[in-house]
């Protein structure tokens, strides 16, 4: 569950916490991929992401991963959840995370590298929001 949005993981807990001590008929359960509490929770991920805005993505290096900042300064919650999908889809691991208010950008280092062409193809994914 540590991937979700801390707000669907307590409204989840909350259901999945009523539904048990009233009869348990939606049986949720969030163990793994596929499973009905696991479905609830991308939904709900979803949901605030519409809710907050898009993770407005500008660029894939072969280390990095940099998403474009608010205006203000801020970025939306659906930025740090697309970062945690791209990097659980490609099997990388989040080294650091930085940004400059400035500039208006934040960048998720990871390791290992990217080759050229597969940093092209997620970059056609995240650009079409498919991540």
């Amino acid at each position: 569950m540590s991937n979700h949005d801390e707000r669907s993981i307590e409204i989840y807990e909350s259901i999945a916490k009523l539904d048990f001590e009233n009869g348990d008929e939606l049986e949720l359960k969030s163990g793994g991929e596929g499973d009905n509490g696991e479905r609830l929770l991308d939904l709900l991920d979803l949901h605030f992401e519409a809710k907050d805005g898009p993770a407005q993505f500008d660029e894939i290096g072969d280390n990095f991963i940099t998403f474009r900042l608010n205006e203000d300064g801020t970025h939306p919650p659906a930025v740090d959840a697309v970062a945690q999908r791209f990097l659980k889809a490609t099997g990388r691991t989040l080294v650091d995370v930085e940004g400059d208010n400035d500039a208006g950008w934040v960048r998720y280092t990871f390791t290992p590298y990217m080759e050229m062409e597969e940093a092209e193809v997620w970059e056609a994914k995240l650009e079409k929001g498919l991540v």
